[in-house]
């Protein structure tokens, strides 16, 4: 049932658009943040800067706890965030190294100093 909540309306079945008018006319709060949902998902979708900014006010500014704590958090990020809209560059292609240079760290944790590490990482030269 929570996949019918993040689900674009217009790929629901008949049936389950139904079942989720249902589950939100019995819950007002759950109506609210379906609509803050979707409005997010649209605002990413079309990766639309000032429909999110809009978004992260209303959210902040809404009764419903969790999006004001989300909407604060990505408000302190907000320079980083509209960046990931406004450009195509991503760090996607390099996380499995970022991933594996963070295991190599910690392995190392309290006796890895930066030549350890670097030798590590590098290999032997």
């Amino acid at each position: 049932m929570p996949w019918l909540l993040l689900r674009a309306p217009d790929l629901l079945k008949e049936d389950e658009r139904a079942d989720l008018e249902c589950v939100l006319a019995a819950d007002a709060s759950l109506e609210a943040g379906y609509k803050l949902v979707q409005r997010f998902r649209v605002a990413l979708h079309e990766l639309d800067v000032t429909a999110f900014k809009q978004w992260l006010l209303e959210a902040a500014a809404g009764d419903l706890k969790p999006f004001a704590r989300l909407a604060a958090g990505m408000t302190d990020d907000l320079e980083a965030i509209t960046n990931a809209f406004r450009y195509p560059w991503s760090t996607g292609p390099v996380e499995g190294n970022i991933t594996r240079v963070k295991l190599i760290k910690r392995a190392g944790y309290g006796r890895a100093k930066l030549p350890l590490l670097r030798a590590r990482i590098l290999g032997p030269n």
